[in-house]
């Protein structure tokens, strides 16, 4: 019989916090993780890379001082806390106890980043457990992955941190949150995961600011690629309507069919100049294109060139993958229609409410395009 799991909580302040777990012999404080993690960066032992001077006097050079193996041991004493949580408690606490502990676990991704392990980077000395620690650090990310899908509460739920060395595949993905998807990291309110700073943020044009309580959200390249994949289908749909409009006999029908394309250009997706529009559910949201100025340590980015174009690699990563059936299929890829090379991103700012109009009143006329469902009701909601 599994031993009953226990959370004891704090609920003086109206959201219980969390402060002891037990299950069996399994017992975590939140207050002693909490200050186990935040004194990894204090505590001697990190290493680090100070500047020195030159043999010669002249300029300096980076000294290192590796880690200690006892820091070391502290470091994975606190993501092994993390595996425990997620084994045996993380399907019982709370949503916002779920978030703190993996704010735990940025919190040790943003360690390790700043540690001297950096082997790829030539001439920067490095650690020589460099590559031991970056091993046990990725295995420990997928040993997490692990027990948080073969959890049935909880079975989209992904640690999501990027790999040890993200630079030599040419993809970057920026600060990612952990316990977040890859599109939550952008789709969700204020995009949690693109953390470029206000100021490294180049639009095209002047940014608009929106007064008032709006929700933000910052579209990556893939995102506009599927928009405009979809854009140009329903494009090719109104050409054919009004070709198929202008060869009937029905008096005007010539008229009729500028009139359809018209109208489509002038209420689809504007990829180039920022654009006020309408949602279905009678929001305001103004869409403005910019791109992160880069390439800088947060900077999402794409290769510049296919991946193994020539599908040699024995595990082919999913990226890889998706490159290869692209070309069989003669699918072309996202171009940017600037040709700058550079990460492009819609600003998406909405309105928070509705300014009092209903759905049914939005859509008028189409109603046939969605279920009756949308429709119920006297206000369309």
């Amino acid at each position: 019989m599994d031993p009953p799991v226990i959370l004891i909580q704090d609920w003086s302040d109206g959201t219980p916090v969390t402060e002891l777990y037990i299950c069996g012999e399994n017992e975590l404080k939140l207050e002693n993780v909490y200050k186990q993690i935040a004194r990894l960066r204090k505590i001697p032992g990190r290493g680090h890379l100070k500047a020195t001077t030159a043999r010669h006097g002249r300029g300096t050079v980076p000294r290192l001082f590796p880690c200690t193996r006892a820091w070391a041991d502290d470091f994975f004493q606190c993501v092994a806390y993390i595996v425990d949580y997620l084994a045996d408690f993380f399907a019982h606490d709370t949503v916002e106890m779920q978030s703190i502990w993996f704010h735990f676990l940025d919190q040790l991704q943003d360690i390790k980043t700043e540690l001297p392990h950096k082997s790829w980077q030539g001439a920067v000395p490095f650690c020589d457990h460099s590559h031991e620690f970056g091993y046990y650090w990725d295995s420990s990310l997928a040993l997490m992955n692990k027990v948080l899908l073969c959890s049935a509460h909880n079975a989209m739920a992904q640690v999501n941190l990027p790999s040890t060395v993200p630079e030599i595949t040419g993809i970057n993905t920026g600060k990612y949150k952990a316990g977040l998807s890859k599109w939550q990291q952008f789709l969700l309110n204020h995009s949690p995961g693109f953390s470029v700073s206000p100021e490294d943020r180049v639009y095209y044009q002047n940014r608009i600011e929106e007064e008032g309580l709006t929700m933000e959200q910052h579209l990556p390249t893939g995102a506009l690629a599927i928009i405009q994949k979809h854009t140009n289908r329903a494009h090719s749909f109104a050409v054919k309507l009004a070709q198929s409009t202008a060869e009937s006999s029905e008096e005007g029908s010539n008229d009729r069919a500028a009139e359809i394309l018209a109208e489509f250009d002038a209420n689809s997706i504007d990829f180039m100049n920022p654009r006020y529009y309408t949602t279905i559910d009678g929001r305001t949201q103004l869409i403005q294109q910019m791109h992160p100025k880069g390439p800088q340590a947060d900077t999402p980015m794409r290769p510049r060139e296919p991946l193994d174009e020539d599908a040699e690699s024995e595990k082919p990563t999913f990226q890889m993958l998706n490159e290869h059936l692209a070309r069989l299929k003669r699918s072309e890829g996202f171009k940017n229609l600037r040709e700058n090379n550079e990460f492009e991103m819609w600003t998406v700012t909405s309105s928070i409410d509705n300014d009092g109009k209903g759905l049914a009143e939005v859509v008028e006329g189409y109603h046939d395009m969605f279920d009756e469902w949308a429709f119920e009701g006297d206000d369309g909601l």
